[in-house]
């Protein structure tokens, strides 16, 4: 792409066919341009002037009312490229940027120096300069012959073109992940790895509890209690789950209120004997609010209401006067208020009955049943308080009944990648598809290669082997070995079948060395010796001429020494 964009803008400046897109007209040889750096759009240099002095001035109109002293930027006109106030193009260079005022020459490129464009390459920067005479838009990449490895540094350096150096050797990758435990199995690759997908067991922050948690994110949380000790000595860390770093100083420390709540004490590393005003309690007694504890400020429950009533006693089978917070002893016998045909058993009481606690049961959309505990009614607390009235007043909170979803199913189900790898187990509401992310490794078409694809569904395939028809095709060069006595590579692709008979022709000389020959190198490669040296053989007469008796040689053009001096019919005179 690189090298068609330089050669438009060389074509269009040769031409005269390029148009400045703030005038709209088109920009002759002699005229002083401007080039953006990104897009290598080339504008009238007069042009871009206006354009960047009038965008501007109306966006410094604009903002000097909220930023007198901000920068504006500009802009450029084709493909919006910022570029500072300071960059706003005052003088004519040539493209390269080396000579100022260029001087048209009809044997040079229109706005070219004519010298050695000499910038950086730039894709990629390799430190390399472009050895191109300046020249429009940008630099091909870099030409230059450099050894480098393969992505995974498995392979020696081999020689390859600077500006697309980096190349796979097609072997596992195996570097050590950023788990620091397992590697790597994709392809010889460009970039970093990726995250590791195996799996172990891994301690929660806290400590507590152990479950399989992905390498790559070895750090979590679970729902308990930290419970450890605090620097105060007297109280343990009530936070969820979290570093031990991390529980700072008790929240009993410094002011605080007493039990009853009515004055604020000092309570850093203080025992609780010493945290009670002199006050009153105040609080409800477990008569239901009837009556208020009578002790002093006081840790603990208040305990039960001393006072005698006349009670109806709440399934309503009995009344008498009784201790005020005295119940009846029979079975409750109020209907449920849940999906429950009953409630579990429990004595009479004073108001609401207890919380349902036996198992939901109810069918879940996947067909599982619920395991949770019945949520027909929970009582939950409103997000926003009621503050109190008066410091010493304890704050009371609004609450409200409500009817939860069932949870989320949690039932361990098993699911097969997309590529039939492996088999897993995930919760029942997280059941998805997923790939493994190992390779495909299905079998090519061309029989030699598999797909290196990451898994994935495969579309077409029957047997569960070969590859399907959106896996990867081979783009791989033939490297079957070549018949004994063919030195030629394979001109077809990674093909399945034996390679196609080398139509390649050997030049040799024949035995004699007067005629050149020319054999296919597939009728040459698999003869024996005996057939090689007559096909070698022009079949004319030895041109040769005999050691012993100095006359030439009568046999066909043949191989070694001449051996026909002993059989030679030539009459001499003696």
């Amino acid at each position: 792409h690189l090298g068609l964009t330089t050669q438009y803008l060389t074509e269009c400046c040769q031409s005269g066919a390029i148009t400045c897109l703030v005038c709209i007209s088109s920009v002759k040889r002699h005229e002083q341009i401007w080039n953006c750096d990104k897009c290598y759009a080339i504008f009238h240099l007069p042009c871009i002037k206006q354009w960047v002095l009038e965008g501007v001035a109306q966006t410094t109109l604009l903002s000097d009312e909220h930023f007198p002293r901000r920068d504006i930027p500009w802009y450029c006109p084709k493909c919006r490229n910022e570029y500072p106030r300071s960059k706003c193009p005052e003088d004519y260079f040539c493209f390269c940027g080396k000579v100022r005022d260029p001087v048209t020459d009809p044997w040079n490129l229109p706005h070219s120096c004519g010298e050695t464009c000499n910038r950086f390459l730039q894709n990629p920067s390799c430190g390399h300069k472009c050895l191109l005479l300046c020249h429009p838009g940008p630099c091909p990449p870099c030409p230059q012959t450099v050894k480098v490895g393969c992505f995974c540094c498995k392979k020696a350096p081999t020689p390859r073109r600077c500006g697309s150096a980096g190349w796979s050797c097609g072997e596992v990758c195996n570097k050590l992940l950023s788990c620091k435990t397992h590697r790597c199995t994709r392809t010889c690759h460009s970039g970093d790895c990726a995250d590791c997908i195996e799996t172990s067991k891994k301690h929660c922050v806290c400590g507590k509890s152990l479950r399989m948690q992905p390498c790559a994110e070895p750090v979590w949380r679970c729902t308990d209690v930290c419970d450890k000790l605090l620097p105060c000595g007297y109280h343990h860390c009530d936070k969820v789950c979290h570093k031990t770093a991390d529980c700072g100083e008790c929240p009993r420390a410094g002011m605080r209120s007493c039990p009853c709540g009515k004055q604020k004490l000092q309570g850093l590393k203080c025992t609780e004997d010493v945290m009670v005003c002199e006050d009153t309690c105040g609080k409800d007694l477990n008569c239901y609010g009837n009556h208020k504890c009578s002790r002093k400020c006081h840790f603990g429950e208040c305990g039960s209401c001393p006072l005698m009533a006349q009670k109806l006693c709440r399934c309503g089978k009995r009344e008498k006067e009784v201790a005020c917070q005295k119940e009846c002893r029979k079975q409750c016998t109020i209907a449920t208020d849940c999906h429950h045909p009953t409630r579990l058993p429990h004595t009479c009481h004073f108001g609401d009955c207890p919380r349902c606690k036996q198992v939901c049961k109810l069918k879940l959309q996947c067909g599982h049943i619920c395991p949770a505990v019945c949520h027909d009614k929970v009582i939950l607390k409103n997000e926003v308080s009621i503050k109190a009235a008066a410091p010493w007043e304890q704050p009371q909170l609004e609450y409200a009944i409500k009817q939860l979803p069932c949870p989320p199913c949690l039932v361990l189900m098993p699911a097969i990648c997309r590529g039939e790898h492996e088999t897993s187990n995930f919760p029942c509401h997280e059941l998805r598809d997923y790939s493994c992310g190992r390779l495909c490794g299905r079998n090519l078409l061309c029989g030699n290669h598999t797909c290196a694809l990451q898994c994935h569904i495969v579309e077409g395939d029957q047997d569960g082997e070969n590859a399907g028809s959106n896996c990867g095709i081979c783009e791989e060069p033939c490297n079957k070995p070549r018949p004994p006595g063919c030195e030629h590579e394979c001109v077809s692709p990674c093909h399945p079948k034996d390679c196609p008979p080398c139509r390649k022709r050997l030049r040799m000389r024949c035995h004699c060395g007067m005629v050149l020959l020319k054999h296919l190198c597939c009728d040459w490669a698999d003869q024996k010796d005996s057939e090689k040296e007559r096909m070698q053989s022009c079949g004319n007469h030895c041109p040769k001429i005999l050691p012993k008796c100095g006359h030439p040689c009568k046999m066909q053009c043949h191989p070694g020494e001449c051996t026909a001096a002993d059989k030679c019919s030539k009459k001499v005179t003696q």
